[in-house]
């Protein structure tokens, strides 16, 4: 990971320092150590791996689901996030006709074939993108990164004037 960070911008490990540690007791310990950084820790876990956890706000990357390189992007630009539009989206209705049974057992979830998810990218805390449609059905922020959806969900369109933005 450490070695994707310096392909992707030099400055990494000579600028920005950066440090490889086993867990996040170990990161703490670094932090502690060097308090005049501003240390961003990115922790890297795999599902079903236990490992500690560092202490504070930090970014978890699954390993399983994220190659370095763009493990490595998603540290470098972690400032945009996704947006979802869902057009067609699932619902939930009553078989009957009638208000929902005390036991939902008269409740059915209907997906749409024609369902389908725009994935929009904005600066973090930023607003509903310019470009969602009006008529969209539904509208949904997420702290998704947008470099990680990218990569990740092929069952989802990625809009085209927010990626020609934010490659």
């Amino acid at each position: 990971m450490a070695e994707a960070l310096r392909e992707l911008n030099p400055r990494y490990g000579t600028d920005v320092p950066v440090r490889c540690c086993e867990d996040g007791a170990e990161a703490d310990a670094v932090r502690e150590a060097e308090p005049g950084i501003d240390w961003s820790v990115v922790e890297m876990y795999r599902p079903g791996v236990d490992r500690a956890k560092a202490t504070g706000d930090g970014l978890w990357l699954n390993t399983s689901l994220v190659t370095p390189d763009r493990a490595a992007r998603a540290i470098e630009k972690p400032d945009l996030t996704a947006w979802y539009e869902i057009e067609n989206p699932t619902r939930v209705v009553s078989v009957d006709g009638g208000p929902p049974a005390d036991d939902y057992s008269n409740l059915t979830i209907v997906v749409p074939e024609d369902q389908r998810q725009i994935v929009h990218a904005v600066p973090e805390g930023g607003t509903r993108p310019p470009c969602v449609s009006p008529d969209a059905d539904m509208v949904m922020p997420t702290g998704d990164l947008w470099v990680l959806v990218q990569a990740r969900q092929p069952d989802r369109i990625l809009c085209p004037e927010c990626t020609a933005r934010h490659p």
